[in-house]
């Protein structure tokens, strides 16, 4: 029978190096339990064994695995995964150590990994793009673990990227990111490696990198020319990595205007991002793709953590939520959702040889960030369930089953005076403070946001049709077939006034969740009795609204509605 796997112990202060983060977290709730599954995933499930991760580097053409020229990719992402998910230990787990050692093995002695020569054209582009992950999850397991043996090969992998560098000047001045005709196929290949090298540099500070990296910076390709979006994501987290060791405002200034015109353009409505930045027909069916929702969520904290703005903590949140969640398999993997117009589709695909080993990263990296200790001040950025400890001060933080209360008990954190829960736009919170357990009453808001477009809030109007959100969850509905776009009371939700019928509600024995919210309202609907989705006593003009996170709940759910 299934067991819920061991909950993740890792330490935020190791991962993201800032001081206000704890020294040891244990994650609960949805995040801990979703982020426990995807561990598990990668760690204990087909197909991740050493054989499996090492193929791409051996290169053994007698022997198949996922993309044969991308040398390293899933090694690297899957050291990543590991050795953040690890972080509050002292030593790397010995499965661990021993893939990076025998990766390391068949490295090349100009210091990249693959083929002995990675032959111009094509394979280039895919060789690089495979090299710059083995950089990032050498370089994080060697900052996390240090071992000479981890450093030097971080120091000559880094050799081969600045060796290689006027080669690539080159293609970067004739070769477009959409003149491959491989979407993925492109000159970002190597230069998406900006982020391993920003990892690389905080064990080497090699001023070498620095310089590098300078001479990336124009030749990355533009938002105008980038179709990938998970290469043109990629190799922002480098961009501002760097700004963020150099202080550098005006790198940091520019990625931000680049990230808001990729908010008003390609953010979709769920508050992700497509694989492909690309605009298709109105009738298209979209993939999305959750290693562009990691990328998309590192950059929103990153920048909230550098600009102070609070709409890129709330962009980043958004995502975590709806789409990021929404993808996440059965399995506890990541992958492909299809989404056509108003329609999200239980179908979809796995990605295990990419989105599932970077899914664990982003979470680890979320939940690092999400919980600060300023001084004797508390400060929550988003309500998140765990126990966290700084210094020899613990502090837990834990939601009631019906999502009303969130409670901070400060029992075992006498240093702590004070709490600063963030009180976002989609919530309000009324405090109750005992000696010492503070206690957040939550006012849920009901908001509708413009179909098809970034989630942002709008009044709603009568006639028109919108997207409904209950506080950060974006709500979907299986409507009767012979309603395509049903009718709520919307300006009233969204006012807070009374309505009759209108109810939220807990749920509880989610596949991916312990526990969610759901709301029960009046509406047009006609619910057939033949519905297998439909409950034995549901009245037939009251539609069932769940998050979209909550995709098994059920399947083809509909995200549109007409206010009434």
């Amino acid at each position: 029978m299934y067991q819920i796997p061991a909950p993740v112990h890792f330490s935020p202060k190791k991962i993201n190096r800032y001081d206000f983060s704890a020294d040891s977290v244990q994650l609960a709730g949805e995040l801990g339990e979703r982020l426990a599954r995807a561990i598990h995933r990668i760690s204990h499930e087909a197909p991740f064994s050493e054989e499996y991760l090492l193929k791409q580097i051996k290169t053994d053409p007698n022997t198949w695995t996922n993309f044969p020229c991308c040398h390293g990719d899933v090694a690297g992402r899957w050291l990543w995964a590991q050795a953040l998910a690890h972080s509050d230990c002292t030593e790397a787990p010995k499965d661990v150590l021993d893939l990076a050692h025998k990766a390391i093995a068949h490295q090349q002695a100009d210091g990249h990994f693959g083929n002995e020569t990675i032959t111009p054209g094509v394979e280039t582009m895919l060789g690089a793009y495979g090299n710059g992950w083995m950089l990032k999850g050498l370089s994080v397991l060697a900052s996390l673990f240090p071992g000479e043996k981890l450093q030097t090969a971080v120091r000559q992998h880094v050799q081969w990227y600045i060796d290689q560098y006027p080669y690539w000047e080159e293609v970067a001045r004739n070769i477009r990111e959409r003149d491959t005709e491989y979407y993925a196929v492109t000159p970002s290949g190597y230069f998406h490696g900006l982020a391993g090298l920003a990892s690389a540099y905080q064990i080497t500070q090699d001023e070498r990198i620095l310089t590098l990296a300078k001479q990336f910076l124009p030749n990355v390709a533009s938002l105008a020319e980038a179709d990938h979006s998970h290469s043109y994501l990629t190799v922002r987290r480098g961009c501002l990595e760097f700004a963020e060791y150099n202080q550098d405002t005006d790198l940091v200034a520019n990625i931000e205007q680049e990230l808001e015109q990729v908010w008003h353009e390609f953010v979709m409505e769920s508050g992700g991002i497509p694989e492909r930045f690309v605009k298709f027909d109105g009738d298209h069916v979209h993939d999305d793709e959750a290693c562009s929702h990691a990328d998309w969520m590192l950059l929103c904290f990153k920048l909230h953590k550098l600009t102070g703005k609070a709409q890129w903590l709330e962009r980043g949140i958004l995502c975590l939520e709806n789409q990021f969640y929404y993808n996440q398999t059965i399995n506890g993997g990541f992958g492909a959702r299809l989404i056509y117009q108003n329609r999200y589709l239980q179908m979809g695909k796995e990605g295990y040889w990419c989105c599932s080993l970077y899914g664990p990263s982003v979470m680890l990296e979320a939940a690092s960030y999400f919980v600060q200790r300023h001084q004797d001040t508390l400060e929550i950025l988003h309500p998140i369930e765990g126990t966290f400890t700084f210094g020899n001060q613990t502090v837990s933080l834990a939601w009631s089953q019906d999502y009303q209360q969130f409670s901070v008990d400060l029992s075992e954190a006498p240093e702590i005076k004070h709490v600063c829960l963030r009180e976002p736009s989609w919530a309000s919170w009324q405090v109750e403070q005992s000696t010492t357990t503070h206690h957040f009453m939550a006012q849920w808001k009901f908001w509708n946001a413009t179909p098809g477009r970034a989630p942002e809030p709008v009044k709603p109007e009568s006639g028109k049709v919108y997207t409904q959100f209950l506080g950060p969850w974006m709500l979907a509905a299986r409507a009767a077939q012979n309603v395509d776009i049903p009718t709520l009371p919307a300006q009233q939700m969204a006012q807070g006034e009374p309505v009759e019928g209108l109810e939220i509600r807990a749920m509880k024995g989610m596949p991916q969740s312990s526990k969610t919210l759901m709301a029960v309202a009046p509406s047009d609907v006609q619910i057939n009795q033949y519905d297998v989705f439909s409950w034995p006593n549901q009245p037939g003009n009251q539609i069932m609204l769940y998050p979209l996170k909550d995709k098994e709940s059920p399947d083809n759910m509909k995200t549109w509605f007409k206010a009434k």
